[in-house]
């Protein structure tokens, strides 16, 4: 007997399965904004040098007076969306500077500014403004979102074991474990809620295999189960960095931008699905340990994702601001290729143990496909040949 059995007996999704799915689904909708906060937080907006010795230096020009004092002090930026230079000034000696006919200085020397004004027209204050992290101080932005990432990682381990006191375990993990009387406890409470019956010998019948449970590495103790881990790591990791990667990569065009949210769309949906896929895919007595291996490889997915948008400013230029968007693409693409690889699930027994994980293989579907169509044709053929 295999527990899908029990699981339709009890109720497939009734009243207990939609309350704790309500309840889960509570705390996701509340950590939701805290994963692009840093995008209003860690926002930079349009800057440049301070003027030296003017303390009431805006970012919008206020005269023809304060244009002038712009055009001697700070260079003229070599980026068409700016017009000066957001990380120097001019070296001004009243006594020998010569200025050309546009009130820019010929002769003098650059140096790095050490103050800066902002726009106020998208942000009226933000972290970056108050710690001054443009320029060489840019880097920090990158290395605060990764903090942020490894921050997250850290604390689905810790929150993941103190939400186990609140929430009911997996009746179907608790019976790979051998722990037969938490899950019928457990599956009586389903039972009685969703307003079903339920038998206790049907649990006594499912085969045990205790000693495989909470082995990461069983995984890949067999080629078949190793190769299919490492896929799905990749696509958890891929997900991640797409989604994230193009969520904290403001700075782009309108065109860019709308392309970009497209892309954002299909790896929002790449990452809803993922979550059901892996969970079909591991076997039961180990899928626990496979979930949480995957949600690793997607927090390390979200750590680089600053560092890959970050290699616009690398580069610069036009084509500068296409290499992110191109590795992104690359990626996924790869990433769609190995999720070819995968077997479907699609009206199938899912693994419950290790052996199970080992056999559920794309030729052996095909087989089952076979077997099951000539059981069809069977008695097609069989009044045929009376007739």
């Amino acid at each position: 007997m295999k527990f899908d059995d029990i699981l339709s007996d009890v109720g497939d999704f009734g009243w207990y399965q939609k309350r704790n799915f309500i309840l889960l689904i509570i705390g996701w909708t509340l950590t939701a904004p805290f994963m692009v906060l840093s995008v209003f937080v860690l926002a930079m907006p349009d800057h440049r040098c301070k003027l030296p010795g003017y303390d009431n230096d805006t970012y919008a020009i206020q005269s023809d007076t304060h244009q002038l004092l712009l055009d001697e002090y700070i260079p003229l930026s070599s980026d068409s969306e700016h017009l000066y230079d957001q990380c120097h000034v001019y070296e001004i000696d009243q006594y020998n500077t010569v200025f050309d006919n546009h009130s820019h200085p010929v002769n003098s020397s650059i140096l790095k500014c050490s103050e800066w004004v902002y726009s106020s027209e998208l942000f009226d204050y933000t972290f970056v403004m108050k710690e001054n992290l443009v320029c060489d101080n840019k880097y920090k932005i990158s290395l605060s979102k990764t903090i942020f990432f490894g921050g997250v990682l850290v604390g689905s381990f810790m929150f993941g074991i103190i939400s186990d006191t609140f929430i009911p375990e997996s009746p179907r993990w608790l019976c790979g474990k051998g722990k037969l009387k938490e899950a019928t406890n457990l599956l009586r409470r389903a039972a009685k809620v969703n307003k079903t019956t339920f038998s206790e010998k049907m649990v006594d019948n499912l085969p045990i295999e205790k000693k495989e449970a909470g082995k990461v590495w069983l995984l890949f103790t067999d080629r078949t189960l190793g190769c299919r881990t490492l896929v799905i790591f990749y696509n958890w990791m891929v997900a991640s960095m797409v989604f994230y990667g193009l969520t904290l990569n403001t700075d782009l065009q309108s065109l860019t931008t709308a392309l970009a949210m497209l892309g954002k769309l299909f790896a929002t949906a790449a990452f809803a699905t993922i979550y059901i896929i892996s969970a079909e895919l591991f076997p039961t007595a180990i899928r626990n340990a496979g979930m949480g291996s995957s949600s690793l490889w997607a927090r390390v997915g979200g750590m680089i994702s600053p560092f890959i948008a970050d290699t616009a400013d690398l580069i610069g230029g036009t084509s500068g601001k296409a290499i992110p968007l191109v590795i992104f693409g690359a990626a996924s693409l790869v990433a769609a290729g190995l999720t070819l690889t995968l077997p479907e699930t699609l009206n199938r027994q899912l693994p419950e143990t290790i052996e199970d994980g080992k056999n559920f293989t794309k030729k052996a579907y095909k087989e089952k496909e076979k077997a099951h169509e000539l059981i069809i044709k069977e008695p097609q053929v069989s009044i045929i040949t009376k007739l």
